[in-house]
């Protein structure tokens, strides 16, 4: 027998409050996402496109970015599921799908920019240029198939009732609900 005085209001419970802070959380993470896009955009400037030391530079800069920015959209998604917040769930989406196409662009132009530049280090710095050049390369091309899949998964989690109905037909028994 459960005690009266012991029963947690429905608004106070611990899943009530999260439902009240992930708004809050979804619009600190899509903050944070939009202020480090402009943080690398004017790092980079001004925009030197026919020097392979720059575009070396920018592209890795961009590129050791990626690990942090596809950490943000997952949580962004995840929050956004859990909140039923559908569009920044399909927003999430369409950033992985975004980062997913100009990472395929940017690590073949890098991996050859690299190349080039490798040549033009001194004897004692190729070997921890090529290390770096390799990590920073391979770590966001193995997460282009990543973000493929969690763009795909987040589109069609974004859709408003990807089950049915809303009546909870066709889901199963329910326990506590008729049906």
């Amino acid at each position: 027998m459960i005690d009266a005085d012991l029963v947690i209001p429905p608004h106070r419970t611990p899943a009530a409050r999260a439902q009240k802070l992930v708004p809050a959380a979804l619009a600190a993470l899509g903050a944070i996402c939009v202020v480090g896009t402009a943080s690398l955009v004017v790092g980079v400037w001004p925009f030197a496109f026919g020097e392979v030391q720059w575009r070396v530079q920018t592209v890795a800069v961009v590129l050791s970015a990626v690990p942090q920015f596809t950490l943000l959209l997952t949580l962004i998604s995840v929050a956004g599921v859990f909140v039923g917040q559908h569009r920044a769930v399909r927003a999430a989406a369409v950033a992985f799908f975004v980062l997913a196409a100009l990472l395929t662009l940017l690590v073949p132009v890098f991996a050859l920019d690299f190349l080039t530049q490798r040549h033009l280090q001194n004897l004692s710095t190729v070997p921890a240029y090529t290390r770096d050049g390799l990590r920073i390369g391979a770590s966001a091309a193995f997460l282009i198939p990543f973000m493929l899949w969690a763009g795909r998964r987040g589109w069609t989690e974004s859709r408003k009732d990807p089950g049915g109905d809303e009546s909870g037909a066709g889901h199963g028994l329910i326990v506590g609900q008729p049906g």
